[in-house]
């Protein structure tokens, strides 16, 4: 428990600063720049998402599944995958910010610019797990977090704190945050060249990424796409409002995604050993510990919204409590869907979440884009909520199935799909 403790610790280190970042830069440049700032995230978060999807979340799978005895090996392969895709994506960032003659275009590509530094840093912030070694990865977040931070703060006080400017000082902070993890994890950079350690790599990655991918292109819709939306259909101010509500959900961000990164890799051996019955207790138990959470963070936002709001990002977005709390109050179904996600993966089942994000990402096409473009940000409320609800209870639904199979069955039930 000591170590999962690390783990939520780190994690609320990383999303904090990211949520001062967020609040400072609303705060600072008012809410149709902040709109201009969530654009360049949602295009970051979009392509980093198959970045995730191919790399960095099947290592939490890969990693003690296959090279449980070379991980530092395995590390310096990830580590190099990501960079070779960021920095493509930085030069296609590039290009756009150059020809694109500014306005929210010019956002998305100074957004991507941001690749190559927050790729490698994302891959180097999820080394540490596989070797459980949580203390590391926190040690980084608050060199993140600080530089992060710090860097808004000095170009405030100059004077030159600007949309384009906060950009640039994420990227030195994720740059500061890949090299100090570097030296702590210290990654064996040979795995590169070891071409046998990258056929199996690659295999195993594409055999869990290929869900994982479309997995994370529904999540991209619900988190970022309808960000994007509200901004090109509606206003840049409704993107800044939706946006800064999701920024209010990171503390229950800060729980399930602490306890993912700890948890996905212990999983994953248990499931290996014992199969997927030996699970069912801890996904109980851990979609209950979540529903709590995010049903008291629920009451808070509907009595107090309006006002924590205004506190976190300015008078300007007072008008967003009823939003962020509707947006809080999903948050109680998809704790069920964290943790029977997780334990389908670890047992060698991430087709099944796939199905899952199928059924959201209908849901948030369909019902999405007409009910945004009928309600406005109310119209989006609702398509979350019914997204959610589809995906957690197609996932609660196979995550049943495969424990009654493997009751029935008596077969391994961590065998590969």
């Amino acid at each position: 428990m000591r170590r999962a403790g690390t783990a939520i610790a780190e994690q609320g280190i990383w999303s904090l600063g990211s949520f001062v970042v967020s609040a400072f830069v609303g705060r600072a440049l008012g809410i149709a720049d902040f709109g201009l700032f969530s654009v360049a995230m949602v295009a970051l978060y979009g392509v980093g998402g198959v970045l995730n999807s191919l790399v960095v979340d099947p290592a939490s799978i890969v990693g003690p599944r296959y090279f449980d005895d070379h991980l530092r090996r395995y590390g310096g392969l990830v580590v190099g995958v990501s960079a070779a895709f960021g920095g493509f994506v930085a030069l296609v960032g590039l290009v756009i910010v150059l020809t694109s003659g500014g306005g929210a275009l010019a956002s998305v590509g100074a957004g991507l610019v941001l690749a190559f530094p927050t790729f490698v840093s994302w891959a180097m912030r999820r080394l540490p797990y596989l070797t459980e070694q949580p203390g590391a990865a926190l040690i980084g977040s608050i060199v993140y977090a600080v530089g992060s931070v710090g860097g808004l703060i000095a170009l405030d006080l100059r004077g030159r704190l600007s949309v384009s400017t906060a950009l640039a000082a994420l990227g030195v902070a994720a740059s500061a945050h890949a090299v100090v993890m570097v030296g702590l994890w210290r990654p064996v950079w040979a795995g590169i060249r070891d071409r046998a350690m990258a056929r199996r790599a690659r295999l195993g990655h594409w055999e869990y990424g290929r869900w994982f991918i479309a997995t994370e292109a529904s999540s991209w819709i619900l988190n970022y796409g309808f960000a994007g939306l509200s901004a090109g259909a509606l206003s840049l101010e409704t993107a800044g409002g939706y946006r800064a509500g999701q920024v209010i959900l990171r503390p229950y961000g800060v729980v399930f995604q602490g306890l993912g990164l700890y948890l996905l890799p212990r999983y994953t051996r248990t499931a290996v050993d014992r199969g997927i019955v030996a699970l069912t207790g801890t996904v109980r138990s851990v979609g209950l510990l979540l529903m709590g959470f995010a049903a008291t963070a629920w009451v808070v936002m509907l009595v107090w919204g309006d006002g924590i709001m205004s506190l976190a990002f300015g008078p300007d977005f007072a008008r967003f409590g009823g939003l962020a709390a509707a947006m809080t109050g999903a948050m109680t179904i998809h704790a069920w869907i964290v943790a029977s996600s997780m334990a389908l993966q670890a047992a060698g089942h991430p087709r099944d979440v796939f199905f899952g994000q199928l059924a959201s990402a209908v849901v948030s096409l369909a019902g999405g884009l007409w009910l945004g473009l009928t309600w406005g940000v109310d119209g989006l409320i609702v398509a979350l909520w019914l997204a959610t609800a589809a995906r957690a209870a197609v996932v609660a639904t196979m995550f049943r199935r495969r424990v009654r199979e493997a009751k029935s069955s008596g077969s391994h039930p961590a065998a590969q799909e």
